[in-house]
């Protein structure tokens, strides 16, 4: 499984046991972006678990990636209108290969279709290249790639000080397309704008780029085609962290684990529900305030133990 680390690399687990009719356990991994201070509570019936987000953070690959990762927009359907939405990414480092989608399918006039892959290089949060893909027209096609180094090194939402003479490659040929992952949003049709082509509404056009190293950041689309401007849109909220929560339990049957953070995530959810064993991973959080998650504990469970380790052990 993949997860979003710090700027120092810092992954951490936090594992809190249950000891069912029989028995059983549950995980809860909190991978954030940004040096943390963690500590963990129990409480009679509930526990509580609390972090502090804070820096920039990366979507890391290694051993913890072995599948793709596949992330939603986490600001939702049509928070941008047009040409600069974007609604997805998947992430597979095993082959080294990104492809992420935009909600519209074609453009008319010199408008395009463009997105920037943001990869850190150093292991330092912030971007050392970005690989930007344009298309356009209607049908949409490929324009061209163009891949920056990020000479300031100093940021993690664009390409700060991008290079004099970045690599521009011409490309050719059709853009594909992947099933809006918004299509059964109530709202989403009526708010979709797009260009010429109303089957936008449930289906995406796809980019799709290949990488040697690093560690992807973020993808995302840039007034202009200017990568070292604020961003339009992000995949991810610019500079958040992401709570994972796995569930181990024994038996692992109908029983429901409810979960509750202090604040919404980034996409709004206030509340995370596991049936028996299971996790919920990818949940966004800005970096301004701690997060606390806690849980009830179910009647016939009672807490027995809760551990916490970081990445680097």
């Amino acid at each position: 499984m993949g997860h979003i680390v710090a700027r120092n690399r810092i992954l951490v687990n936090v594992t809190f046991v249950h000891l069912s009719r029989r028995s059983g356990h549950e995980t809860v991994d909190n991978t954030h972006r940004g040096r943390a201070r963690r500590w963990a509570k129990i409480a009679i019936g509930a526990f509580a678990f609390g972090v502090v987000f804070g820096g920039a953070g990366l979507l890391a690959g290694g051993s913890a990636s072995a599948s793709p990762i596949v992330a939603i927009d986490d600001a939702g359907p049509d928070d941008l209108s047009g040409q600069k939405d974007l609604t997805s990414l998947s992430v597979d480092y095993a082959t080294g290969s990104l492809t992420w989608a935009w909600d519209d399918t074609s453009t008319t006039g010199a408008n395009t279709l463009d997105g920037c892959a943001l990869f850190d290089i150093n292991g330092n949060g912030f971007a050392n290249t970005a690989v930007c893909v344009v298309t356009g027209g209607s049908p949409l096609s490929y324009i061209q790639r163009v891949t920056y180094v990020c000479a300031a090194d100093s940021a993690a939402d664009r390409c700060a000080g991008p290079a004099a003479g970045p690599v521009v490659v011409t490309l050719s040929g059709p853009v594909s397309t992947a099933p809006d992952p918004f299509a059964a949003v109530a709202g989403h049709h009526t708010n979709n704008a797009c260009d010429t082509n109303t089957a936008c509404e449930s289906i995406d056009s796809t980019a799709t780029v290949n990488f040697a190293s690093g560690t992807l950041l973020n993808v995302c689309s840039y007034p202009s085609q200017q990568p070292n401007s604020a961003p339009s849109d992000c995949v991810f909220a610019p500079n958040s962290g992401f709570l994972t929560i796995i569930k181990n339990a024994t038996p692992s049957d109908a029983t429901n684990f409810v979960f509750t953070p202090s604040r919404a995530a980034t996409d709004g959810r206030t509340s995370f529900t596991i049936q028996g064993s299971g996790n919920i991973s990818l949940i966004g959080y800005s970096t301004a305030t701690p997060v606390n998650l806690s849980e009830v504990v179910p009647t016939g469970w009672k807490l027995d133990s809760a551990s916490c380790t970081t990445q680097a052990g």
